[in-house]
């Protein structure tokens, strides 16, 4: 799951990738990911402002989330995950019931 955030980050070490020798041998694989990071670069939706002060607000909560999504793009990517595994629940309920034993009672 990708989350992007405008950290700067990407002004340094990201940067000095984007700029290396591009070896075509890889153009499918890592070069598909250097496109992809550099088109990213400086369009991401995220705030790292905001998710610093998001992170310090569940900081200080007695049960915080084990999981904490941060921004719209993470938030939309969980419920297509959410959706998806639903969805093949539903599908395949009747055949992963099928192999408890008869007398189990779950409830």
């Amino acid at each position: 799951m990708s989350v992007w955030f405008i950290t700067g980050a990407s002004r340094g070490l990201g940067a000095e990738i984007l700029r290396e020798a591009i070896i075509e041998d890889y153009s499918e694989t890592s070069g598909k990911m250097r496109s992809y990071a550099g088109k990213m670069n400086h369009n991401q939706p995220g705030d790292p402002v905001k998710a610093a002060q998001a992170i310090l607000e569940i900081a200080g909560e007695q049960e915080p989330p084990l999981r904490l999504q941060l921004g719209s793009d993470c938030i939309a990517r969980v419920e297509a995950k959410l959706h998806e595994v639903q969805n093949e629940l539903n599908q395949w309920r009747e055949l992963a019931l099928s192999t408890d034993y008869g007398d189990v009672q779950v409830g």
